[in-house]
């Protein structure tokens, strides 16, 4: 497919490609942000007020890290934000938890955290004390409904 299309065009297809092989960890991801950090504090020189003069070199660093402009902005905002309030950027940029499906909660568990006339808050804030798993207000609704707990 790619023989017949011109050279920039190639190029643009395999770069397509190659972003699309890379899968990198959460660790990985981690560790490109931190590294990111003297860059990002580099572009930014802040007057003596906290503004920060824009540069043309965001564009580079999306670039280099792989990542978009909009990216780059996000990470430099955060980097920023921490050194005004005189905190280490690279917490600022370090990774969170993985969000994802709560973890199941046995039905014979669920049924030994309710009390009668719990509300969902109540249920999901008992759950979560009890078990520490955090389910929603609607998804608390939802198993109190299905167990017959009200």
């Amino acid at each position: 497919m790619i023989e017949h299309l011109n050279d920039a065009e190639t190029v643009r297809q395999l770069r397509l490609h190659q972003r699309r092989q890379e899968h990198l960890t959460r660790a990985q991801m981690e560790e490109r942000r931190i590294s990111a950090i003297p860059d990002l504090l580099a572009i930014a020189q802040l007057n003596p007020h906290g503004a920060a003069h824009r540069h043309p070199d965001i564009k580079d660093l999306a670039r280099k890290y792989r990542v978009s402009r909009k990216t780059v902005y996000h990470w430099r905002s955060k980097a920023l934000a921490a050194v005004m309030e005189m905190r280490d950027p690279g917490g600022a940029l370090a990774g969170t938890k993985a969000t994802g499906r709560p973890c199941f909660v046995h039905p014979d568990l669920l049924r030994a955290a309710w009390k009668p006339d719990m509300t969902g808050r109540a249920f999901a804030d008992a759950i979560e004390r009890a078990y520490g798993v955090r389910y929603t207000v609607g998804r608390a609704r939802v198993l109190m409904h299905r167990l017959g707990l009200k």
